[in-house]
């Protein structure tokens, strides 16, 4: 293994070179749709580990907090109905 002198939070936390064979590249073809869409690379550092770790536990817990509340398919709080304030109050005049 190659020595550097680089913070540990921006060494490589794997290599997925070889891996995905000779064909494969984050320039071309899939590898740079998968670059472009979802950030992928080879060698992801420890930075960006954390980075994406973070994301999801942020994503999953607005997602349970929004179940709990009965609002995760719903912009409105189960039991509470909308208020309709403005819509068909009956003071129109025809």
């Amino acid at each position: 293994a190659k020595t550097t002198n680089d913070p540990i939070i921006l060494r490589p936390l794997y290599d997925l070179t070889a891996s995905w064979g000779p064909g494969w590249s984050q320039n071309s073809g899939w590898g740079a749709i998968a670059k472009a869409l979802v950030g992928y690379t080879h060698k992801p550092t420890m930075l960006e580990g954390l980075c994406w770790l973070g994301y999801w536990e942020l994503i999953i817990m607005v997602m349970l907090l929004r179940y709990k509340r009965g609002t995760l398919f719903s912009k409105y709080v189960a039991g509470r109905e909308e208020s309709s304030s403005s819509v068909g109050s009956g003071d129109a005049k025809v």
